[in-house]
C-alpha cells in the first residue's frame, strides 16, 4: 500500500516484515500523529524511518496479546517470552507520548472456543504493568471499546465511554485469560457445510495426490524455495485428513524417494512433518469458502525434523522447522491464489444477497 496525503492528512503505512502481510498505519493531521502498529513486526530500521519522519507519536496504539498462533504448528502453549520482549523494546524505540495496547479485539466461540485458553497469554494489563516498570515515562492507558482518545496541539487526551456509536455492554475479557492446562479436544470434523463424504474424498484427492503431489515432484518445483528446502533435507511429509465418518486418509511425501502415496495407515513413524486436517475445513479451503484463520482450528502439525552433526566426542542437535507444503501450496502456489481472499469475500456476499432474497418462510 503506498501513502495517501493531502494538505489536510497524511495516511504512511509501515512495512510489513512477516510472512503474513499485516502492516501499521501513521495518521497524522494539524492535530498531532497516531501510529497503529495493528500486528505488524517492528525492525529497528523501520521504528528509526517512522520516528525521524514523525518524531515521537502522540498515540500508540502497540501489538502487545502475541496471539500464540505457533500453538497450531506443535499445541505447545508455551510462553512467548521473547515475543512479549520484543513488543516492549518496540515501544521504548519508538516513544510515543502515550500508548494504549491494541489489536487482538477478538475471541473464539462455538467449536473454536477451546483455543481461547492458548492463544492470548499477554493480557493489556500485563503488557501496561510492564510497560510502566521499564519506560515510568510513557503514559500507558488500557483501553476498552467506547473509549476515545482525542490528540491536539500535541497533546492526548482519553476519556472512557466517551464514544457515541461504541457501546462496551460486557467487559468479559475473563473468557481469553491464558490457561495452558485447558483440556485439547481431539480433531473431529463437523462439516458445518454438509458436504457429501464422497464429495469430500474427490475434492481432497484431486487437491492432495494430483495436484499437489505434481506440484512437489515435477521439474518446475526445482525452482520453489520451499520444495527445494524438503528436497535438500529429505523431508518425510504426511497429510493426514479426517472425514466426518471418523474414516482417515493420509497422504505421503517422501522427498528422498520421490514419491507421493496414499495409504490408509498412519505413517507416523515414517514421516518427519505431519499436518492432520479436517477433510470439510480444507475442501472450504481449496474452494475459496474457508480463510486460512478459519482452517486453523480444524487442523494439527508437528515436526520432528533436525539435524545432526558431530565433533569428536560432542553432538549438536539443532531443530528445523521447514514452512508446511500443504500450507505453502495453497497460499503460494494453488491456482487461484492470488484471488482467493477477494472470491471468498465474493462468495460471502453471494450467500448474503440470497438470504435477504429469499422468501420468508421458505
Amino acid at each position: 500500500m503506498g501513502e495517501i496525503s493531502s494538505a489536510d492528512f497524511e495516511l504512511s503505512p509501515t512495512r510489513s516484515e512477516a510472512e503474513v502481510r499485516e502492516f501499521g498505519m501513521v495518521f497524522k493531521d494539524r492535530g498531532g500523529a497516531l501510529f497503529n502498529q495493528v500486528d505488524s513486526f517492528l525492525s529497528p530500521a523501520t521504528i528509526e524511518q517512522l520516528v525521524a519522519r514523525f518524531g515521537r507519536p502522540d498515540l500508540m496504539l502497540a501489538m502487545y496479546a502475541s496471539q500464540n498462533f505457533d500453538f497450531f504448528d506443535s499445541l505447545s502453549a508455551a510462553f512467548p517470552y521473547d515475543t512479549h520482549r520484543q513488543n516492549l523494546e518496540n515501544v521504548i524505540r519508538v516513544q510515543p507520548r502515550m500508548l494504549a495496547p491494541g489489536s487482538a479485539g477478538f475471541r473464539f466461540c462455538g467449536d473454536h472456543q477451546w483455543l481461547n485458553a492458548f492463544l492470548f497469554p499477554i493480557s493489556a494489563e500485563r503488557f501496561v504493568s510492564d510497560l510502566q516498570q521499564l519506560a515510568p515515562a510513557i503514559d500507558a492507558r488500557i483501553a476498552r471499546p467506547g473509549d476515545v482518545f482525542e490528540i491536539a496541539d500535541g497533546h492526548v487526551c482519553h476519556t472512557a465511554g466517551a464514544s457515541e456509536i461504541v457501546e462496551m455492554k460486557q467487559d468479559d475479557v475473563r473468557l481469553i485469560e491464558f490457561d495452558p492446562t485447558a483440556p485439547i479436544p481431539s480433531l473431529a470434523d463437523p462439516n458445518p457445510d454438509g458436504y457429501p463424504v464422497a464429495k469430500l474424498e474427490g475434492i481432497t484427492y484431486r487437491f492432495i495426490a494430483d495436484e499437489m503431489g505434481a506440484f512437489a515432484f515435477g521439474a518446475d518445483a526445482a525452482n520453489d524455495p520451499v520444495v527445494r528446502l524438503h528436497r535438500e533435507r529429505g523431508v518425510r511429509y504426511a497429510v493426514a485428513v479426517v472425514f466426518p465418518d471418523l474414516v482417515w486418509r493420509w497422504y505421503r511425501f517422501d522427498f528422498r524417494s520421490g514419491r507421493c502415496d496414499l495409504s490408509s495407515d498412519a505413517p507416523y513413524e515414517s514421516a518427519d512433518v505431519v499436518h492432520r486436517i479436517t477433510a470439510s475445513a480444507l475442501a472450504g479451503w481449496i474452494e475459496h469458502r474457508k480463510s486460512f484463520f478459519y482452517v486453523r482450528a480444524y487442523s494439527r502439525r508437528f515436526t520432528t525434523l533436525y539435524e545432526l552433526e558431530r565433533k569428536g566426542e560432542s553432538v549438536r542437535l539443532r531443530p528445523l522447522a521447514p514452512p508446511d507444503l500443504l500450507m505453502h501450496y495453497l497460499l503460494n502456489v494453488a491456482p487461484g491464489f492470488r484471488t482467493a481472499a477477494r472470491r471468498r469475500v465474493d462468495l460471502e456476499l453471494e450467500a448474503i444477497a440470497r438470504r435477504r432474497t429469499r422468501p420468508q418462510g421458505a
